[in-house]
Parts: C-alpha cells; sequence; structure tokens
C-alpha cells in the first residue's frame, strides 16, 4: 500500500512505442476516522467519484496509456480534524495495485489451455 496525502500521483510508465490498453485495479482505503470522497483523474481525461472506505473500496478502470509517463491523479477531501490541535487524519492508502495489459488478460483468466 501507499498512504496519500489531500493530493496523489500514481505514474504508470508505458515503455512501448504504440499505446497500450490496460486495466488497473486497486482498493483505495482510509486508515483511520470517517470515509472520505476522492476523484481519481485518469490519463485519458476521464474521472470517477468514490468513496475511500476503512474496508477499502474497489476502483477498476480500463485506459489506454501512450507512450511515456501517464499520471493517475487522486484527490481527497479529508474530513477536518477533532480539534483544531489535531493533525488532520491521513487521506487515504491505495492498496492491492495492479495494472494488467489486456493483450495479456487471455493467460490470466480460466480460459487459458
Amino acid at each position: 500500500w501507499r498512504d496519500g496525502a489531500a493530493h496523489a500521483e500514481l505514474h504508470l510508465v508505458n515503455q512501448l512505442a504504440t499505446p497500450r490498453k490496460v486495466e488497473i485495479a486497486a482498493r483505495l482505503e482510509r486508515p483511520s476516522g470517517e470515509t472520505a470522497n476522492v476523484t481519481v483523474t485518469f490519463p485519458d481525461g476521464t474521472s470517477t467519484s468514490t468513496t475511500a472506505t476503512l474496508t477499502g473500496t474497489p476502483l477498476d478502470h480500463a485506459l489506454k496509456l501512450v507512450p511515456g509517463t501517464n499520471v493517475v491523479r487522486f484527490a481527497v477531501e479529508t474530513p477536518p480534524a477533532v480539534r483544531p490541535t489535531e493533525p488532520p487524519p491521513q487521506g487515504f492508502r491505495l492498496v492491492d495495485v495492479t495494472v494488467t495489459d489486456v493483450a495479456f488478460q487471455f493467460f490470466l483468466t480460466d480460459s487459458a489451455p
């Protein structure tokens, strides 16, 4: 897992000279405190809003990675601290991240020989 602040980025690098279709899967966890709203913006310009919870919320998205670095951005609305003297709770954790090239999906399913 990786702790994230109010704004975080995940950099995905496509080392090929051509675009590649991938599927990204992960869970958004809230390590403590109440749930938090998270907006995830993908390199293709699409975005989704979800909630990070103590038990983890699934995040699944298919996208095309262009050659080079592709950035997934996270923006979390962290609830305020209980007391002004307390630091705000951590934003979220990104857990169990997998990025699968669609070209190899056949070999990762039960349909492979």
